[in-house]
């Protein structure tokens, strides 16, 4: 069995693993391996090094819906984008994700507009490179599939997380 949404970087009050340490806790109920998935550009270069620790791992990089309102608001969500392309070029990033549409924690047209343009740079991204899109659907459905119909290409695998 393979997870394909591990966030090993999410401590939530909990004691601190080694990617090591988690993947051995997993074997314990017969989890192989893992897809160690980022939301920002803090945990992407976390999921580098895990990737280079431990050999069980593989990768996927995005920045996270919510993530890219604020982002934007300091024009800073392009140059962001740019560095996830540019990380992921890495051999065990096997990903694009996790990105989409999240309209539960953020409200408003122009919000969504922003996640929007960050969802398709993302798609575009997963077809040029050839990855996995690992899409984050929260309370957006429509818009997702909407936006997924309003490209010219797909990735050629796509997994759904969060709807």
């Amino acid at each position: 069995m393979i997870d394909n949404h591990a966030h090993l970087d999410f401590r939530d009050g909990l004691v601190q693993v080694t990617p090591t340490e988690a993947m051995d806790a997993a074997a314990g109920v017969n989890v192989v391996g893992a897809v160690q998935v980022a939301t920002d550009l803090e945990s992407a270069r976390y999921t580098l090094e895990a990737l280079e620790q431990e050999p069980r791992l593989r990768g996927a990089l995005a920045i996270h819906p919510n993530d890219t309102v604020h982002l934007a608001e300091s024009n800073q969500l392009d140059e962001a984008i740019e560095t996830i392309r540019q990380l992921a070029d890495h051999p065990r990033v096997v990903c694009i994700g996790e990105t989409g549409l999240d309209y539960y924690r953020t409200e408003g047209e122009e919000n969504w507009d922003i996640q929007k343009y960050a969802f398709k740079r993302h798609i575009e991204m997963a077809v040029e490179l050839g990855l996995a899109l690992q899409i984050h659907d929260r309370e957006a459905h429509d818009d997702v599939v909407a936006t997924l119909l309003s490209m010219d290409k797909l990735p050629e695998y796509v997994v759904f997380h969060s709807y």
